[in-house]
């Protein structure tokens, strides 16, 4: 993987042909996609017709990665964006909370999981992977969307 950014709670990489800017981060356009994720990103289009433009890679190397609450809701997904997680590796729990009444749902995801977040997730949902505990292994999240 090229261009390993890391913010401290994960490694990050992106792949894309437009710069993607979240939460005060900008990743640059990458467009010299591995074959591999390549062809990843026509599978998915073929099985579900949603095309996806991007993809942002998240390295959770131990327990002590983690991300905190928040959306994807940045005005280049447009409204409503599908975005789909594929994880690898570690077993790890994610986490959403209703932002209007507060109440919070859990799910794991195993290794070789899609997680597809669509519709109104975004306007509806915060998500989030918290830390765990010691001797937790590494955990690779592949966050395909599209890019206004």
């Amino acid at each position: 993987l090229k261009r390993i950014r890391s913010n401290g709670n994960r490694d990050t990489t992106y792949y894309a042909y437009k710069t993607y800017y979240y939460s005060r981060t900008k990743h640059l356009a990458n467009p010299k996609w591995p074959a591999n994720l390549q062809d990843l990103k026509q599978a998915l289009y073929r099985r579900f017709k949603s095309r996806v433009n991007s993809l942002l890679i998240n390295i959770y190397r131990n327990g002590h990665h983690s991300l905190g609450w928040h959306c994807d809701d940045q005005k280049e997904l447009g409204e409503n964006p599908t975005i789909f997680s594929i994880s690898m590796g570690e077993t790890r729990s994610f986490a959403m909370k209703n932002k209007f009444n507060g109440n919070i749902s859990s799910l794991e995801l195993c290794s070789d999981s899609l997680l597809i977040m669509a519709g109104r997730t975004q306007a509806n949902w915060l998500h989030s992977i918290s830390p765990v505990a010691e001797g937790t292994g590494c955990r690779v999240n592949l966050t395909f969307r599209y890019i206004l």
